[in-house]
């Protein structure tokens, strides 16, 4: 009897230590849980502000990049609105203020500087009523009717057109002549109405094209009838052959573009 109560409290003993030691450990393995929760919210804690942190400086970094690009940008707009200024002071250089050609030479390029837009168009038409004789040549064509018809199928077609004058004197025989910078966009309505038999080809020549500014060079020369006090004869033409010729490289190109072309290379319309 007294061997049975030994064993059995020796039983319970080791049962009681091994229940303990199983607490023990459960609860090391709790705290050892907790513990590692606690650290990775504590580590995505600092995860979070080291992201906030990244941002913070991308952020600053940006609007320093924007300042700077914006101080960028208004230093160009200064720099053409100084060279505009100092082009139109050049121009009105160029006017004596008795002689009543050179204003109407001068203003014809300044009303015609973006081609003819319905904004334009009214004040464009009373220009060439008021400044131009009834029987005008412009070009191969005559009238003040044909001359802007003339202007408006280049405005259909080169939508972004522009024509800058660069110099403007008087030669020996009496003549104005204008020294003058043409820029436009090849773009898909353009060589669709000016190239058509390239357009319909759609070949690797149009593809060289399509999308290329063209930058010409060109001359305008004015009649003045002093008595009449109109302008009798404009005639102009550009140097389209220089670009087209750096953008496709040969003349025989050259050729097959304007091949049933609705425009010369002088730039006049057909």
């Amino acid at each position: 009897m007294t061997h049975f109560s030994y064993f059995t409290t020796r039983g319970d003993s080791e049962d009681t230590r091994a229940q303990l030691q199983a607490e023990k450990m459960k609860k090391n393995t709790s705290e050892d849980q907790v513990k590692a929760m606690a650290e990775l919210v504590v580590a995505e804690k600092l995860r979070l502000r080291e992201l906030r942190r990244v941002r913070q400086i991308r952020y600053r970094q940006k609007k320093d990049d924007y300042a700077n690009s914006m101080d960028e940008m208004n230093r160009q707009l200064r720099d053409e609105i100084d060279q505009l200024e100092q082009r139109h002071r050049s121009v009105l250089a160029m006017v004596p203020s008795k002689e009543s050609g050179w204003s109407v030479a001068v203003e014809y390029f300044r009303l015609f500087q973006y081609g003819v837009r319905k904004s334009s168009s009214e004040a464009q038409m009373d220009f060439l009523q008021t400044s131009m004789a009834p029987t005008v040549v412009f070009n191969a064509e005559q009238g003040i009717e044909a001359m802007m018809e003339r202007w408006q199928r280049l405005s259909r077609w080169f939508p972004d057109f522009e024509i800058e004058l660069d110099g403007l004197e008087r030669d020996s025989l009496g003549f104005f002549i204008a020294t003058t910078r043409t820029t436009f966009t090849l773009s898909e309505e353009a060589i669709s109405s000016v190239f058509p038999v390239l357009w319909s080809s759609k070949s690797s020549l149009m593809k060289k094209l399509l999308g290329r500014k063209i930058v010409m060079r060109g001359t305008t020369q004015f009649e003045w009838d002093s008595a009449y006090c109109r302008m009798v004869c404009i005639r102009s033409q550009a140097d389209l052959l220089t670009p087209m010729l750096q953008l496709l490289d040969t003349l025989e190109a050259v050729e097959k573009v304007f091949e049933k072309a609705f425009i010369t290379l002088d730039f006049h319309c057909k």
